[in-house]
């Protein structure tokens, strides 16, 4: 009887193996297992409790109360350790369960993974029921529930893993296709990378920009693809793209070049790229935007073409107006000139002079600045010198002619003609005076044995507003008296933000006083270019005449 009992067992056991040996439908599994254990221990009650993470309770059917159970089993649950003895039969005081009491209690614990899970518990209402084999069965049993258990626990993390893995790929999924419509709905071309070079995704907008089909493999752009300079056209290394800063992980300001992506068709295009890196740093895509700005360049060429036929019709304008350096000697003036433009790859300026002859045994002496630069400067420097030289053939006061200049300056609608700032004085060489007025400008000083003095005699602009009187004055002059005349070129000059200034003009005069008018005028140019650093920043012209009458 004994044996076949044992053999029953041993059957019972292995029946309960092979339910716990699918993880399918585990809990409905579970239960079925605990009925064969309460056949196999002859019990009236066999309940587990477990942490799945929280307190879980499985039990047999004619358990008496479902939430005393489960707290009587926690409450052994406390009592447990890892190492609880197998052959050690648990006898619980007090109450157990109201009407209830049974006479037989075996409790064992749940052992997964190295760490007690749970419990398992078998009672009867006999007293002195179970013996070693029992404590053995149910010790056995316990194993392969909690390796069961172990397994489901696995099997259910990974299922949620597996999940979580599922609906994070299926946003990837649906936002990488938002992402693809609307970087294929965009103008610019855009590429996406990989660490190695190739192109992993152009957009439609980028293929048409090179031609590529959109059937065709974009290609490696660093490896496969040529790059010239569209200034030059000659051939940028690789180490100048974007791109290969980007896949090193650094940052490079966009660049325009000429590409030729071997698919017959050169785009010349301006390029940024950025890099896109994971948690720890590293690079793992690179995303380039990049446009074709053929038109742009197209313009720009022409444009620079207009610029420079502009600069050449200026330049040859301003030199048959006004000469780089020239001296005179007319009518018992001794006259030196000096024109320095601020730098030799800028604009045309609008600084200017005039000497020339009036009726009468008169000189006239004209010293201006146009606003402005270029082509507009040069017409604008013609037509202020010939004006005031045809109203100064009129025998007209320098006051009536600027005021005359002015008001036909200011009613002119013509776009070429602007502003301008301009210094004109006659000296009459019978009465040995000098008479003049002017608008704009820096102060002319004369230089005189007694001392310098300053010509204040200063109006608005011309061109700006109509019916305003250039007021004049007229002062004698003396053999070896010097006028000096120049525009806010010089008086202009700076160093660190300071102004070089009248100050500077009249130190500069004052230590050349005596000298000849080419060396004068050479020596205040100096002094402001020494001052600025040695150039200019803005044009600068430069009149000085020495009046030698009677000498």
């Amino acid at each position: 009887m004994e044996q076949d009992r044992k053999g029953i067992t041993a059957g019972i056991l292995a029946d309960i193996a092979q339910e716990l040996s699918d993880l399918s439908d585990w809990e409905n599994r579970l239960n079925r297992a605990l009925r064969m254990l309460c056949t196999a221990m002859r019990s009236g009650t066999v309940a587990l409790a477990v942490r799945m993470p929280g307190w879980k309770a499985f039990f047999c059917p004619d358990a008496p109360d479902v939430d005393t159970l489960n707290t009587t089993l926690r409450w052994h649950y406390c009592m447990l350790s890892p190492h609880f003895p197998a052959d050690h039969l648990c006898t619980l005081t007090g109450n157990f369960m109201e009407g209830y009491e049974p006479g037989s209690i075996i409790s064992l614990p749940i052992i997964g993974a190295g760490h007690v899970i749970g419990l398992v518990h078998a009672t009867t209402e006999e007293e002195d029921a179970y013996n070693i084999d029992d404590v053995s069965v149910l010790s056995i049993a316990a194993s392969l529930i909690g390796s069961f258990l172990t397994n489901v626990r696995l099997y259910t993390e990974e299922r949620k893993a597996r999940k979580e893995v599922e609906r994070a790929e299926h946003e990837a999924e649906k936002q990488a296709a938002e992402l693809r419509t609307v970087m294929g709905s965009m103008a610019d071309g855009i590429a996406v990378f990989d660490p190695s070079g190739p192109a992993m995704y152009m957009n439609e907008a980028g293929r048409n920009i090179f031609g590529i089909p959109l059937d065709a493999d974009p290609g490696n752009w660093l490896n496969d693809y040529k790059r010239y300079s569209i200034e030059t056209g000659e051939p940028i290394p690789v180490e100048s793209s974007p791109i290969y800063h980007a896949l090193q992980g650094e940052t490079f300001p966009p660049t325009r070049y000429v590409v030729d992506t071997g698919h017959g068709k050169d785009a010349s295009i301006e390029v940024n790229a950025s890099p896109v890196k994971d948690a720890d740093g590293n690079v793992i895509a690179v995303v380039s935007v990049f446009r074709d700005i053929e038109e742009q360049v197209s313009y720009e060429r022409e444009r620079e073409k207009l610029l420079e036929r502009e600069h050449r019709i200026a330049d040859t304008l301003q030199r048959a107006l006004v000469s780089p350096q020239a001296a005179y000697d007319i009518l018992g003036c001794r006259i030196a000139t000096i024109y320095q433009p601020a730098l030799r790859e800028a604009e045309v300026g609008g600084d200017f002079y005039d000497i020339f002859t009036i009726p009468g045994e008169k000189l006239g002496i004209l010293v201006g600045d146009v606003v402005g630069k270029g082509l507009n400067a040069a017409v604008s420097v013609a037509a202020a010198r010939y004006s005031i030289r045809s109203y100064a053939y009129q025998g007209m006061t320098p006051s009536a002619v600027l005021t005359m200049v002015n008001n036909m300056f200011s009613d002119s609608h013509d776009d070429m003609v602007g502003m301008f700032a301009a210094f004109y004085a006659v000296i009459d060489v019978n009465e040995s005076t000098i008479t003049y007025s002017s608008g704009g400008t820096e102060p002319a000083v004369l230089c005189t044995r007694s001392g310098m003095k300053i010509c204040e005699q200063r109006g608005r602009l011309f061109g700006i507003e109509g019916g305003f009187t250039y007021p004049e004055e007229s002062r004698k002059l003396s053999a070896g008296d010097k006028l000096i005349v120049v525009t806010d070129g010089i008086t202009e000059a700076r160093k660190e933000g300071i102004l070089f200034g009248i100050e500077g003009m009249l130190a500069s005069i004052r230590r050349c006083c005596r000298y000849s008018p080419k060396k004068m005028a050479e020596n205040i140019l100096k002094s402001a270019m020494d001052y600025a650093g040695g150039s200019l920043q803005d044009d600068a012209a430069i009149v000085v005449m020495e009046y030698r009458r009677g000498s």
